[in-house]
């Protein structure tokens, strides 16, 4: 009798000691899971806060190019304008990625950036600027004010109604827009005005533009597919198994007709987003939401990854050209080498799961508008060593390479490539090989080259 009361006894202490565990393990995955949200949460905060100061900076300084008669001061004054412009958009691409409506904006702030670049790099003295980039500059100065209002408005309901931008990419990825109706209002009425601001400023250029996208997507091999056929295509692409409860749409756009594919992942607890091209079947884009709660793999491993599910695909010749960690997921870019040269045109963005390798996102419109294996890439005018000469002296050049570059819609130029760094910084350069012109100059985002 004493022996069996003892085994209850410590049968009750086992259940109890059981579920004080379950209990503990069971909070410390909620607080785990609150902490990621908070991390990400604070994340979007800084990137609004960050965007709002690049955009009130960025209005300051086109005022001042208005104010100055000096040719030596409007150039930097250029340049500091394409710096801060480029910035916002880096700003806008920390944002939810669901978040499209902030697309027009992005399209609006590469205007200005391409704009003030180009006076910015030329010589004012023989060509100053004329009369009707006066009155752009102008026109650009009045917008980005208006700009700037729209954003504190937004920003101020943001801080009144204490709204999180995490539940705007949830209510977004669930369709349930009503739940953050007060933000996405406010960017869609950014993005009309912003939208008049393309058509009246650059309207001619920007259907240019947009006829010469057009022109490609006309160009995609394959017949047109249906909604049925667009599932399959996007579960073939996963390497999905098994019936998948997809919702589909089609999407009319001026450059794609596509369908929009989106189901619950059969293996995992995510929702996954999946853009397939009308004509041909081709995967654009697709994105897992699932979360990532550790790094236990690195970037070059996480690379490989992305290199060997690319060539599954038959995506093949591929090279990275960088590599950036956010948290912990891996983000790649490639582009495909015909016969040493790179063609940046035909670029492709893949994210990697720094947990276990799973691709997670993958972004190739420039890929599959761009691709074209008849490519003709002309032998360069100038060489190397003469390239070099119109470069700062100050770079350490580390890797050279021959390019093709989009310099304008439908341009294409091949150039020298040329990654080095200054002090702690590395620079990527783009110097035309007919002239030795310098044509790009960018600031990478890590301190190594990817080898």
């Amino acid at each position: 009798m004493v022996v069996a009361r003892l085994l209850k006894i410590a049968f009750a202490l086992f259940l109890t000691v059981a579920l004080a565990g379950t209990a503990y393990w069971g909070y410390q995955e909620h607080q785990d899971k609150n902490s990621i949200l908070i991390k990400a949460e604070n994340n979007y905060q800084r990137a609004f806060h960050d965007l709002n100061n690049n955009l009130s900076n960025l209005e300051d300084e086109l005022g001042k190019a208005l104010a100055m008669n000096s040719r030596d001061l409007l150039a930097p004054c250029m340049a500091n304008i394409w710096r801060l412009a480029y910035s916002a958009q880096s700003n806008l691409g920390q944002l939810p990625l669901t978040l499209t409506p902030f697309h027009k904006t992005d399209q609006f702030l590469a205007k200005i950036a391409d704009f003030t670049y180009d006076i910015g790099m030329r010589d004012l003295a023989n060509e100053p600027l004329t009369d009707k980039e006066w009155k752009r500059l102008k026109n650009l100065h009045a917008q980005a004010q208006d700009v700037q209002r729209e954003l504190k408005n937004l920003q101020s309901k943001i801080i009144d109604q204490n709204l999180r931008w995490m539940d705007v990419e949830l209510a977004v990825a669930s369709e349930n827009i009503e739940q953050s109706k007060e933000i996405l209002d406010g960017i869609e009425t950014l993005n009309k005005h912003v939208e008049g601001y393309i058509e009246t400023e650059w309207g001619a250029e920007e259907s240019k533009y947009t006829e010469l996208q057009s022109q490609k997507a006309k160009k995609i091999p394959g017949k047109e597919i249906t909604k049925e056929e667009a599932v399959k295509k996007a579960k073939t692409f996963l390497g999905l198994k098994g019936d998948l409860n997809a919702k589909v749409e089609e999407a009319g756009g001026e450059e794609f007709e596509t369908f929009k594919v989106r189901f619950d992942h059969p293996e995992r607890d995510s929702s996954v987003s999946v853009d397939v091209s009308k004509k041909g079947g081709h995967v654009l884009w697709f994105l897992d939401s699932r979360n990532i709660n550790k790094t236990e793999i690195g970037l070059y491993d996480a690379q490989q990854k992305a290199l060997e599910f690319l060539k599954e695909r038959d995506i093949t010749s591929m090279v990275a050209v960088e590599a950036d960690q956010y948290d912990n997921v891996g983000v790649f870019d490639f582009v495909r080498v015909v016969d040493e040269v790179r063609i940046y045109p035909d670029l492709i963005r893949v994210k990697v799961a720094l947990d276990n390798g799973d691709i997670i996102g993958y972004e190739a419109q420039g890929y599959v508008l761009n691709h074209n294996a008849a490519l003709n890439i002309p032998e360069p005018k100038i060489t190397l060593e003469e390239a070099k000469k119109n470069v700062n002296g100050n770079l350490n050049v580390m890797e050279e390479h021959l390019s093709v570059v989009e310099l304008d819609a439908g341009k294409y130029q091949l150039c020298y490539e040329l990654l080095g760094t200054i002090e702690n910084e590395t620079y990527r350069l783009f110097i035309n090989a007919e002239n030795g012109r310098e044509e790009k100059v960018e600031k990478m985002k890590q301190a190594e080259p990817i080898v």
